[in-house]
């Protein structure tokens, strides 16, 4: 059995992937709109959904394992979303996030909370310097979202991705360690904040200040 991460934050599960989250899967690829802006090519059919859950267990097994987390209601059990954490680069301490949330559960801040909780395992459990992520630029709640984490963007990328049976540019963001310390910083300071927003783990003080001294050190 390959491990997996099981990360919580106050409404929200991120865990792993089951067969039983395909129908959700391609629910959310039939049914949400925003997914002209998805990256990649819509699954149309149970078939895909399985074989995309299958690929989420596959990328596990990677020589540099690799991450989609099912996002999951605490109080309604069920698949809402995922987040995805890959290319990871152990040479410069990088990887690249993704995220989906199906329609009816948008606009309600799981994603940033969700979003907030994977960054947090990142930077402060792998100990990463940076985490990039892409973007439609026509796709403003998912810019909102990375900007709310200090996201900071980078350039475009021009006709980069390639879904639909046609090219999209795309923005390319980043967001570094001492970014992401500094954005949490306040949030630290105020333990009932820093729950709201993702659960902070009990150790991520210790381990925040021991990637501070690593940093000062570098």
């Amino acid at each position: 059995m390959t491990f997996f991460p099981i990360l919580e934050t106050p409404r929200l599960r991120l865990r792993k992937m089951v067969a039983s989250d395909a129908p959700a899967v391609l629910s959310m690829h039939l049914q949400d709109e925003s997914r002209q802006w998805a990256g990649y090519n819509a699954i149309t059919n149970l078939e895909g959904a399985i074989g995309f859950v299958q690929w989420t267990e596959e990328i596990t097994r990677r020589h540099i394992p690799e991450f989609c987390w099912a996002i999951e209601r605490k109080d309604t059990p069920g698949m809402i979303g995922q987040c995805n954490f890959t290319q990871c680069d152990a040479g410069s301490l990088s990887a690249v996030v993704g995220y989906e949330l199906a329609q009816a559960h948008q606009n309600q801040g799981f994603m940033h909370e969700a979003l907030g909780r994977v960054l947090n395992w990142c930077f402060l459990h792998l100990k990463l310097m940076r985490i990039s992520a892409t973007v439609h630029p026509d796709n403003t709640p998912s810019i909102r979202t990375l900007q709310r984490w200090d996201f900071q963007y980078e350039g475009l990328l021009r006709s980069a991705g390639l879904w639909g049976g046609k090219h999209h540019d795309l923005m390319s963001f980043s967001l570094l360690a001492p970014e992401y310390l500094a954005a949490i910083s306040p949030l630290i300071s105020e333990p009932s904040t820093m729950q709201a927003h993702i659960g902070l783990p009990s150790g991520a003080m210790a381990d925040r200040t021991a990637l501070q001294r690593e940093m000062a050190a570098a």
